[in-house]
């Protein structure tokens, strides 16, 4: 059998951000031309379902994902190959009857989630046709978990763009054939790419399981695999249980963070006058191309996120505390590197940004009111991790609660105010991340010591970030002004943004080699630039 390489945190967080940039870029250009296809409306149906599948799926797979990486991460720590691989295959039992029980409940639910719950009937097929992917990416999830706790990213970062290519094909394809029957059966063929593109990701985590999944590493050597401790199947089923609920409880309180606009904005914004269509529309400028933006830069943290949690675990069951201090650290300045910048242009590139890709520069002013949520919601994911790998998988849990509060309160109140309408909603998301973040940043600094350092990880990154502000202003501007072409003048804007933030950082020290172990090359080219520490 060949032999596999376990992954260093930087080096895996790297695998799974590279794997995630290239299906969330494939995801926003997937949905520009579905945008063109089915309009606003038609995206708000297709989104209505997709939140409500989001909820399902964090309660029945995210928990166990975790549960799964956390549990062989520390059984290998000691070299417990054998205790690792049953926790692996008694996970699979337990997810495959879970996920479809839940697949099964959801298709039954679907005629009151559409017509009740998001407010719009016209959605219920697209709820039917997303109901058959719970199962199938519930049979993921322990895979994806396995390898994620024996620290083996590349297979978890390609199966996410296997999965991604096949679903973005077929949504395509089965919306197109279907606009002429109508935008709820376009919306409900766009779903039903959920289910075809799990069953390709599955394949591909088989294929790879069976190739090398098998084998434990630590480093380029196998790790000595110790007799297992004699737990029995109930045991270790109760183990993984009892971290699975309160991280998937984690996940649902996130997914029902983001369902209050589902359940909320139609019916707010009939108080504030809106129509039923018009309200629809507004709905889809939220959850489309606003949402799409705002959530590029959790690429990033989704990748931070899954190779953190077992790399803290392994930490703390081996008693490293300062390697749980760096490695908390770097989560949060990656997070920062990135999302500080994308917050910048975001809001200044708002319309510009929305006129390239959709074809729709209304859906600025929304972009901008969500901009806030493109700083905290990463940073929530982030710490949340932190959090999870030390053990205090509750806590998230609570925090983002509160966070839910707060947005609901807004959300309720801001969006029935006529001169706010939509964007109500999006200033109640950021103001609720913002409160989850926090809070969970704040219960981080007590049990790991300091993992924010405020002049490299945020004071730096601002100065450079205001930088790449007026440069992108007086480049768009002046380009605009010489050739009216919101395509040229929007590419040649983002692409200086990107070269002045990072010389910024550069010049500014805020930039040292250990953040950029992964890239050994790029170190020495930037050391003789003299870029980095």
């Amino acid at each position: 059998m060949r032999q596999a390489r376990r992954d260093s945190f930087v080096r895996g967080a790297v695998i799974l951000m590279v794997a995630a940039l290239v299906t969330r870029v494939i995801g926003v250009f997937q949905r520009l031309p579905l945008y063109w296809m089915i309009g606003a409306e038609g995206n708000g149906l297709y989104t209505a379902s997709y939140d409500y599948y989001a909820v399902v799926l964090g309660l029945s797979t995210s928990g166990i994902n975790v549960a799964i990486a956390k549990q062989v991460a520390e059984r290998m720590a000691v070299g417990d190959a054998a205790g690792a691989r049953r926790v692996f295959r008694l996970s699979a039992w337990l997810m495959g009857i879970v996920g479809l029980m839940m697949s099964v409940a959801f298709y039954f639910a679907s005629p009151f989630l559409a017509s009740r719950g998001f407010g719009n009937p016209a959605a219920y097929l697209s709820f039917v046709a997303v109901a058959p992917a719970i199962f199938l990416v519930s049979l993921m999830a322990p895979y994806r978990g396995w390898f994620q706790g024996v620290q083996v990213m590349t297979p978890v970062g390609a199966s996410l763009v296997v999965e991604q290519l096949a679903r973005v094909v077929a949504m395509l394809a089965l919306a197109y054939v279907l606009l002429p029957r109508g935008l709820h059966w376009a919306a409900a063929g766009a779903a039903t790419g959920a289910a075809v593109g799990a069953v390709a990701g599955l394949i591909y985590l088989l294929y790879a399981y069976a190739r090398g999944g098998l084998l434990q590493t630590s480093g380029s050597v196998q790790a000595p695999s110790l007799p297992a401790p004699g737990e029995s199947a109930w045991s270790i089923l109760q183990q993984t249980i009892r971290l699975a609920v309160p991280v998937s409880l984690a996940s649902l309180m996130l997914q029902l963070f983001m369902l209050l606009d589902t359940n909320l904005v139609l019916h707010r914004l009939a108080v504030a006058g809106f129509d039923l269509k018009a309200a629809t529309s507004a709905f889809g400028q939220l959850k489309g191309p606003a949402t799409v933006l705002v959530n590029l830069p959790t690429v990033l943290t989704f990748a931070i996120a899954n190779a953190l949690v077992p790399a803290i675990s392994e930490a703390r069951v081996l008693g490293r505390t300062d390697q749980i201090q760096r490695h908390a650290a770097a989560a949060v300045r990656m997070s920062l590197w990135i999302t500080i910048p994308a917050l910048v242009g975001l809001y200044l590139l708002a319309s510009p940004i929305q006129m390239l890709l959709f074809h729709d520069p209304g859906a600025g002013a929304v972009t901008r009111a969500l901009a806030g949520a493109a700083i905290f919601l990463p940073l929530q994911m982030t710490s949340s991790a932190i959090l999870q790998g030390l053990g205090r998988v509750t806590a998230p849990v609570w925090n983002l609660a509160a966070g839910a509060v707060v947005k609901l309160v807004l959300t309720w109140k801001l969006t029935a105010d006529p001169s706010l309408g939509v964007n109500g909603a999006a200033y109640a998301t950021a103001a609720g991340f913002f409160v989850a973040a926090a809070l969970n940043l704040s219960l981080a600094q007590w049990y790991v010591g300091s993992v924010i350092e405020w002049l490299n990880m945020v004071i730096k990154p601002c100065l450079a970030a205001t930088a790449m502000g007026l440069a992108v202003l007086g480049t768009y501007g002046w380009l605009y002004g010489l050739w009216p072409s919101n395509t040229v003048a929007t590419l040649a804007s983002i692409a200086l943004g990107v070269v002045v933030y990072g010389l910024g950082m550069g010049l500014l020290g805020g930039i040292r080699a250990e953040d950029l172990e992964a890239a050994p090359g790029l170190v020495r080219t930037m050391r003789r630039l003299g870029l980095v520490r």
